[in-house]
């Protein structure tokens, strides 16, 4: 393709708006917005669909990447065509999707690029542009892929020629400069000039020969410097099933542009998964990635209890501490050291309980290196914020750093919902139920990012602007993965078992809002938690998940089918996007779902394991039909165990009975009952459930009015009309150790009641109260009598 036939192609290419900016090189300070923008430009600055709703995250993609060695770039006239298809790959990714989907940032970032390893691996293999590879090319490049991405390239080879062709020509190595224990590499420039990334030169085989390189060439210092360079950084090859199907799913990309003659200047002529799908393909190249350990719940719980404390208890603090060290920053110079020692004398004396010393300045002090500085401070309430945010609204990381000021409302008293982008599947900004302890977390970011939104002009909750004494910078404190170690680090949390470190894992945060609705409540009593679950309400949550998602998800299934069945055949292109926009919403709605059904599945299985083990007991009336359910589920275990021969082994039983658990729990009910008392134990044997208390007590209101969203019929129990006392007296009422111990706990404040009441009548009617819950509690413990009312 030549010059002229390039710049004519790129100049018909429209931007879209994910595209927030370009600038013509790296090295540019300017950016160009707006209708400055151009697709010539070789950096462009990309976000997600709408840049206005989600945080402009600086996610670059370049069309000027080293490809080829001698300091090559993509933006030299021999790669003009590879350049152009990534530019028509980023543009169509974003605007449509290669798959029928738009891409997200993060998406077309990543995949462009493994595209330069790509146009890299061409080049090495002497391939003319995509049009000239063949399958057996392409086996080729799966086959090194398999060694590693630095095995795509001779990256050594192109060292060791490099190295000899320099020296031999009397010119110095420019990445390798100065002398003794002050001599340094540029990987940056080194990886230039071989053509490749800077991460790649981490392959520890590549280390090793550049060190032979080195000390073959010279002498001394510079040799045994150069192992220490060698083993600065290693990098793993990448093995995982899933590692390579991304890999694999840009060449399918590729065939997929050409087919559609979306590159009709250089397409790929063959089907690389002719023979096969891009799963079976990256299932033959490697193995099952080991999932992330699943968090445990006392572990989730512990970290959001951590967080809690950095935002109700130390914001106030924290916030004081910034803007008495801004009013220090003002002082001449001579003056600061001296107020800034007093400053932090006095902060250090009225910090809250457990809060960290804190030295009030944006740097670090040799004296007080045992100190928090103000930057500290504030990335640890952000993640504090964030975990909050992402458990309770069920949301992803990115997610929850796109949230903006007023993105809390309250459309009912005591019903609060966030809006938020949604990222993977939705692609829109939607309105999320939370309890209300989500409500006081945005007023905490609103507050200390008030004179940052002031400055920048803008409305996001999770910018800091940060101010020394030398002057303004900005620094944009989203990248929030780092301090989770510190954070889980500084409160002493150990990691789960399973897991080296604690690793900041979005799917894992999401489970919060489950997690806390089915074991806070018995994990409530722990000294840790309580101040925790004392704040957590997770009623609305629950009538959310329980009774409006459904309602939504069928509502919408309902529209979607009858619009099929009018339009039929006559599907417009405005149907086609109206039924894309439906099925993301749908799989949104589902995705919400599916978190809280898995969390309820699988604390329904700890608890059977728990009763199993003997670890754990059950009371209650209800607790007789579930010990039957056990006895039937272990011998439904034992059964499959014998039928599979006689090399069965315990741990063979076990897995059986885990499985019967999990098929039982997809069928079944054991649900906390607000307040922690006791669980509810229904199935779909249980039909209407008119003999539970809770409902025959929701009779008796029946002509009475609630508010929008909650007059509907629930299915099953409904908790608005549980509490101890109906409980107690219900056929469905299961009793745990935990739930025992609150409902003792209850009881006991209720006599403590009887005795302080002020009046004969009120210490009569806490006395009749307190001998109708002795009685129901002991009729709940018996097991003669349990049997009769089951």
């Amino acid at each position: 393709m030549s010059r002229l036939e390039y710049d004519s192609a790129v100049a018909e290419l429209v931007l879209p708006d994910n595209v927030v900016a370009t600038k013509p090189d790296a090295n540019a300070k300017k950016w160009n917005r707006g209708a400055a923008r151009s697709a010539a430009d070789h950096v462009w600055w990309i976000s997600d669909r709408n840049p206005h709703v989600i945080e402009k995250t600086k996610l670059v993609v370049r069309f000027d990447s080293p490809v080829a060695p001698g300091l090559v770039s993509l933006s030299d006239n021999d790669f003009l065509s590879e350049a152009l298809t990534k530019r028509v790959y980023t543009i169509y990714g974003l605007e449509f999707g290669i798959r029928d989907e738009a891409m997200g940032c993060h998406t077309i970032a990543k995949h462009c690029d493994k595209l330069d390893w790509v146009f890299r691996w061409m080049w090495s293999e002497s391939l003319n542009g995509l049009g000239a590879i063949r399958d057996t090319h392409f086996n080729s490049f799966t086959d090194r892929l398999a060694d590693g991405v630095a095995a795509l390239v001779p990256i050594s080879d192109r060292m060791r020629q490099h190295i000899e062709d320099t020296t031999r020509s009397g010119e110095s190595l420019l990445w390798l400069s100065g002398k003794g224990k002050d001599t340094k590499i540029d990987w940056p420039f080194l990886a230039r000039e071989l053509g490749v990334t800077m991460r790649s030169l981490d392959d520890p085989t590549f280390r090793l020969n550049l060190v032979d390189e080195i000390a073959s060439t010279f002498s001394g210092e510079r040799q045994d410097l150069a192992f220490a360079f060698a083993h600065t950084r290693t990098r793993k090859v990448p093995t995982s099933v899933s590692t390579y199907e991304n890999w694999l799913g840009v060449w399918d990309d590729l065939h997929r542009m050409s087919e559609r003659g979306l590159i009709p200047h250089d397409p790929l002529v063959f089907n690389p998964f002719a023979a096969s799908t891009v799963k079976q393909a990256a299932a033959a190249m490697g193995r099952k990635r080991k999932p992330t350990p699943t968090l445990p719940p006392e572990f989730l719980l512990a970290l959001m209890d951590r967080s809690v404390v950095w935002v109700f208890d130390y914001s106030a603090w924290i916030m004081k501490a910034i803007e008495a060290t801004k009013a220090i920053d003002e002082l001449p110079v001579k003056s600061r050291p001296k107020a800034r020692s007093e400053l932090a004398e006095k902060l250090n004396r009225d910090r809250p309980d457990g809060a960290p010393l804190v030295w009030p300045s944006w740097k670090g002090n040799i004296r007080y290196s045992a100190h928090f500085i103000l930057s500290d401070l504030i990335q640890f309430l952000l993640l504090s914020c964030a975990i909050l945010i992402s458990s309770f609204g069920a949301r992803r990381l990115n997610e929850t750093l796109s949230i903006k000021k007023g993105c809390i409302s309250e459309p009912r008293r005591g019903v609060f919902e966030l809006s938020i982008y949604i990222e993977k599947t939705l692609q829109a900004v939607d309105s999320i139920p939370v309890p209300a302890m989500i409500a006081g977390v945005v007023d905490v970011l609103e507050e200390l990012t008030k004179s940052s939104r002031t400055f920048t002009g803008n409305d996001w909750l999770f910018e800091v602007i940060r101010k020394d004494g030398l002057g303004d910078s900005y620094q944009r404190s989203s990248n929030l993965t780092k301090t989770f170690k510190r954070f889980t680090a500084h409160h002493g949390l150990a990691a789960p078992e399973g897991l080296d470190d604690w690793q900041l894992a979005s799917h894992q945060l999401r489970r919060g809002f489950a997690i806390c609705f089915y074991y806070g409540f018995e994990l409530a009593d722990l000294d840790s938690l309580s101040w925790f679950m004392r704040h957590f309400d997770p009623e609305m949550t629950r009538i959310y998940v329980k009774n409006i998602l459904p309602g939504q998800i069928a509502r919408l299934e309902r529209e979607m089918s009858l619009k099929r069945s009018q339009m039929r055949a006559s599907l417009t292109d405005e149907d086609r996007k109206w039924f894309n926009e439906q099925e993301k919403l749908l799989r949104d709605l589902r995705d919400r779902g599916q978190i809280w059904e898995t969390e309820r599945q699988g604390a329904i299985a700890y608890r059977l394991m728990s009763l199993f083990n003997v670890s754990d007991s059950a009371v209650g009336h209800g607790s007789v039909r579930l010990h039957q359910d056990l006895q039937e589920l272990v011998a439904r275990a034992s059964a499959r165990v014998r039928v599979g021969g006689r090399s069965n082994s315990p741990a063979d039983f076990e897995g059986a009975l885990v499985s019967e658990f999990m098929r039982f729990a997809a069928a079944h009910y054991l649900e906390p009952v607000p307040g922690g008392h006791s669980l509810c134990h229904f199935g779909p044997e249980d039909g209407d459930m008119n003999d539970a208390v809770c409902l025959q007590l929701r009779a008796l209101f029946e002509n009475t009015q609630f508010g929008t969203g909650m007059a509907a019929a629930l299915e099953g129990p409904d908790f608005r009309f549980s509490g101890l006392h109906p409980c107690l007296g219900c056929r469905y009422c299961v009793k745990m150790q935990r739930n025992v111990l609150k409902s003792s706990q209850s009881i006991g404040d209720i006599a403590t009641a009887r005795a302080e009441a002020p009046t004969r009548a009120l210490r009569e009617s806490a006395q009749m109260i307190l001998d109708d819950l002795i009685t129901l509690t002991s009729a709940a413990n018996d097991p003669e009598r349990r049997s009769t009312n089951s």
